[in-house]
């Protein structure tokens, strides 16, 4: 379509009482907080019920992830199209933990494996330790159709990640995939605010108001200067021209 048009339950019916949408390479998932529910609509979609992944023409109600008393805080999602899997989930809830389901090309599910889920599960600790259960961000690759990626914020302040190395260690984590969350290298004595993780880089804003950029440093990409691409994290205050850098308020 050339023009917007609204997501739909069936013919007659509006998706509504949407707080947070993620919209991928092929798909969409969508959360409503006040209702405590999950929807997913596209190519090679799966509901958490243990079926098989479909297409999904109309927005379905998933299978909700979150023990009684858990509360989404926020959702992402990655797509990726040459393994043919499709979409992969994942919810952060009050608990802080991650809930994860889909297909699980290069160990994006973080659970030691490459294998799809077909029901919901708990994304692994650092190492592959125990479970995931002190995330207060999270952020997925869902820009593009390959590389899946997941990074999370821990309440320290710390990160872990897990996915696809993408060709230029782009998750700062060796030229392999990791199948289980780990420390970025570069970031074990930072504090990270925000972050997001890209189809080819992924920035952190630290608490100094520093960007630390790893992965593919296209035409200047990371925006300090630089234009290698890098594997190790390192944390500079924004060059904005030539010789003159700031930092970012990051309160």
């Amino acid at each position: 379509s050339t023009n917007f048009t609204k997501v739909k339950l069936n013919a007659t019916t509006d998706l509504t009482n949407i707080d947070q949408v993620i919209a991928t390479h092929n798909a969409g998932f969508a959360v409503s907080f006040s209702q405590n529910k999950f929807y997913t609509w596209g190519t090679n979609v799966y509901l958490g019920n243990g079926t098989a992944r479909g297409n999904r023409s109309f927005a379905t109600e998933m299978t909700n992830p979150l023990p009684a008393g858990v509360t989404p805080v926020m959702i992402d999602a990655v797509f990726h199209q040459t393994s043919g899997e499709g979409m992969a989930y994942f919810v952060l809830g009050s608990d802080k933990r991650v809930y994860a389901l889909g297909g699980g090309t290069e160990g994006v599910l973080g659970r030691n494996s490459t294998a799809s889920a077909t029901n919901w599960i708990n994304v692994t600790g650092n190492n592959g330790v125990g479970v995931l259960n002190d995330a207060v961000y999270l952020s997925a690759q869902n820009t593009a159709e390959s590389h899946p990626t997941v990074t999370v914020i821990l309440s320290n302040g710390s990160t872990l990640a897990w996915g696809a190395a993408g060709g230029a260690n782009q998750i700062a984590l060796g030229g392999s995939s990791t199948l289980v969350p780990r420390v970025p290298q570069g970031t074990a004595t930072e504090f990270v605010y925000a972050l997001d993780n890209g189809g080819h880089v992924t920035p952190m804003l630290n608490d100094k108001g520093e960007i630390g950029n790893v992965g593919h440093n296209v035409a200047g990409a990371f925006a300090d200067g630089t234009t290698a691409d890098r594997a190790t994290y390192s944390f500079v205050p924004l060059v904005y021209s030539a010789g003159t850098t700031d930092r970012i308020i990051s309160t």
